[in-house]
């Protein structure tokens, strides 16, 4: 028997203080212990034993209704439900197909439209416990590759919080008024673990794209400050990077995580259309497709999208079918 992480507690912080254990338990029966005598299954013992062998050899079963579909991509006792993700996948696009006339206006159109519940920027409540959580029950920094559990990133980010409050009384107890200003530099100095793909600073911060998980990433705050607001790009020289990636000429190149950056920058793209204006033009958007198509999306991101669904509503095309780059329009 096997007693492992529970997937569907929320929020890991209000249950344990500590890594998550893992228990394996065996029972076996004393050496002198006289042999058991096999008894006939009764008609009703044989049909559940029939039942339960078919749930756990046909996990991925698929959903019979679009509902029954949403309500198992809702059920965090699985890590990914590819079957239902799929049912669910189809027909969000549905009627849409590359090569279409109006295709990219179409897919960014379905892209704002099912954006039916935008979210505050909490990566505590909708990154860490769920959304960002990797196949082994662990978060992992997107640029660097650290790993922790997402008690640490709930956690660090709970102290952050209690550092930016004791410096914003400190600063009304001395008359400073409380502004936008005063926000702005407490969110500088004292940052959450968590990563805007497209810098806060190019739309302002304002909503709903500060909150929009497909280009949330957890991430140390030693690396978001690194990464500053600098353009994703690859640099022409091969050179020994630090363990978040390299700075020059006012650009970025991370040393982890390029395509599922590429994917979340090309969604943000298509969903909010003139924010990034020629950031990503020219060889820049040639960088994002390459990176998009050499890292394909894994079960990781697939997991992330489907979560990302449940929560907010819209999904991001790029991993739900990868050839369609090739046929969209990224203006910016």
């Amino acid at each position: 028997m096997i007693v492992a992480l529970d997937r569907t507690i929320d929020r890991f912080l209000e249950v344990s203080d500590h890594r998550p254990i893992l228990l394996r338990l065996a029972a076996t029966a004393p050496a002198d212990a006289a042999p058991s005598v096999s008894q006939p299954l009764t008609e009703d013992e044989a049909r559940r034993l029939s039942r339960g062998l078919r749930r756990r050899n046909e996990p991925a079963a698929g959903a019979r209704t679009l509902a029954e579909a949403r309500a198992r991509l809702a059920d965090r006792s699985t890590y990914y439900d590819a079957a239902a993700d799929a049912v669910v996948r189809e027909a969000y696009w549905t009627g849409i197909s590359a090569g279409t006339a109006g295709f990219t206006q179409t897919v960014a159109g379905t892209l704002k439209q099912t954006h039916t519940t935008p979210l505050n920027y909490e990566p505590s409540k909708h990154v860490y416990p769920w959304v960002d959580v990797r196949p082994n029950a662990m978060v992992q920094s997107i640029y660097s590759g650290f790993e922790a559990t997402p008690e640490y990133f709930i956690q660090a980010d709970a102290e952050v919080e209690r550092l930016r409050t004791e410096a914003r009384e400190a600063l009304l107890e001395r008359g400073v008024l409380e502004s936008t200003e005063m926000e702005a530099m407490l969110e500088a100095q004292f940052q959450y673990n968590c990563e805007h793909v497209v810098p806060q600073s190019w739309f302002g911060k304002k909503e709903p794209m500060r909150g929009d998980l497909h280009h949330l990433f957890s991430c140390e705050p030693r690396c978001n400050s690194f990464r500053s607001n600098y353009p994703l790009v690859q640099h022409e020289f091969e050179r020994t990077m630090q363990d978040c990636g390299r700075v020059e000429d006012d650009a970025f190149e991370p040393k982890g995580g390029k395509g599922a950056v590429a994917r979340a920058t090309l969604y943000f793209m298509l969903r909010y259309p003139g924010y990034v204006g020629r950031r990503y033009a020219g060889q820049r958007l040639k960088t994002l497709l390459a990176w998009h198509a050499q890292y394909a999306p894994d079960e990781w991101e697939k997991h992330r999208n489907a979560a990302i669904y449940v929560l907010q509503g819209n999904r991001n095309p790029l991993i739900d079918f990868p050839e369609w780059a090739l046929r969209l329009q990224f203006e910016g």
